[in-house]
């Protein structure tokens, strides 16, 4: 929400940002994304936060213009650039951090699915997920496996599936579950498979949404499967190729997650800023005070950092390069400067910072379900470590 100042609304004051890409990418596409997340999001967010509910019709309406952005147009979807992507996540981070996860995680299950091999799958499935008819939800992470995703014990045996997933975001509103499951016991990676749900189907349960810090737009919750029973014609991946297209897609959420942070810190620190820069303290502006000037420089510094090694690991998307590492540490840089950021916004208003009247209270909440979303800093560390052993092994 805005400031206030003679009791009028505020807007923050927006700031050119070095680590925008010079070249390449589509201004009317970001100018598109900057409106829809003004007229759209921003008003409703911390009505929907309250209400701990889901905007099918919001995001119905995002998935007109935004919906499946990275399919390619001969399957229906935008066809658009990585880099044009992280641009539209920023912004609609800018205005909410869980209606953006909530909507990226549908947009990238309908991105795994344009993916599959069984083009049966892709032609019923992918017309409703691009259009935002049905919602797609993945099925990967479980309570003893969180980021082993090797170590999933869900199971099709024969052609019924059983199991137990967690934190799945959107789940309890989902139409369209992909359930990354074993197929052989003992054979862990080797044997996984990704299967697709009917959310509705026999044998499907699903949790309460859970209790979170902040970001319940996102109905993240529990699902359960009793021996479903399934077709294969629900096979999306067959065993052995389920956990390399797990991988993959980690790789793009976690460059995702990372343009979520930096939307989120940009849009606190220029509402920061524009509240700091009105209000009087010691005979000056609040902004005019050096201690405060330089914390917001160095929260800047992290932001325009994060933001260059954002857009040069799309760079690597885009060539078809490996991106794992990059997308690694442009997670963990991104988390921990809109942490920090975030933080320092709400202190750089004083009390005023902490009234739910301004979206950062319910930013900075819905920041700390980011450190854990595909991956912690101390998993992107495992990720990166890992990179370094293998340079002397």
């Amino acid at each position: 929400m805005t400031q206030e100042k003679n009791g009028k609304p505020m807007a923050p004051n927006a700031f050119p940002l070095a680590s925008d890409p010079l070249k390449g990418f589509d201004a009317d596409l970001r100018a598109k994304a900057r409106v829809f997340a003004r007229e759209h999001i921003a008003e409703q967010a911390e009505q929907w936060e309250r209400n701990r509910s889901y905007p099918h019709d919001v995001v119905k309406l995002a998935s007109k213009t935004f919906g499946g952005f990275l399919i390619s147009k001969k399957l229906g979807g935008k066809g658009g650039t990585a880099t044009d992507f992280l641009m539209m996540v920023e912004e609609f981070a800018k205005a909410d951090i869980a209606f953006t996860l909530a909507f990226v995680v549908h947009h990238h299950a309908g991105l795994i699915t344009s993916l599959s091999p069984n083009k049966a799958l892709r032609d019923r499935l992918l017309p409703d997920l691009i259009s935002g008819e049905k919602i797609g939800a993945f099925c990967l992470t479980e309570a003893n496996a969180g980021s082993d995703a090797a170590g999933v014990t869900t199971k099709l045996t024969g052609s019924n599936l059983s199991g137990a997933k967690a934190w799945v975001t959107s789940g309890a509103v989902a139409d369209v579950l992909a359930v990354f499951a074993m197929t052989d016991e003992g054979q862990g990676a080797k044997s996984m498979g990704c299967f697709v749900v009917d959310a509705e189907a026999n044998g499907v349960t699903r949790g309460a949404p859970y209790d979170l810090i902040s970001g319940h737009v996102a109905q993240v919750c529990d699902v359960t499967f009793d021996q479903v029973a399934l077709t294969e014609e629900a096979t999306m991946f067959e065993a052995g190729t389920g956990f390399a297209t797990a991988m993959g897609a980690l790789d793009v959420a976690r460059l995702g997650i990372a343009a979520m942070c930096n939307g989120a810190l940009t849009r606190a620190l220029e509402t920061a800023l524009a509240y700091a820069g009105q209000r009087k303290m010691f005979g000056a502006t609040t902004l005019e005070q050096q201690g405060i000037q330089w914390n917001f420089a160095d929260h800047l510094t992290q932001l325009e950092a994060s933001r260059a090694l954002m857009f040069q690991t799309a760079r690597l998307f885009e060539a078809n390069e490996p991106a794992t590492l990059a997308a690694a540490h442009s997670k963990k840089i991104a988390n921990s400067a809109a942490n920090d950021g975030l933080s320092w916004a709400m202190r750089a208003m004083g009390a005023e910072g902490t009234r739910r009247r301004h979206d950062l209270a319910r930013q900075h909440g819905a920041a700390q379900l980011l450190f854990n979303t595909d991956g912690t800093p101390e998993i992107m560390n495992v990720v990166i470590g890992r990179s370094l052993s293998r340079l002397y092994s």
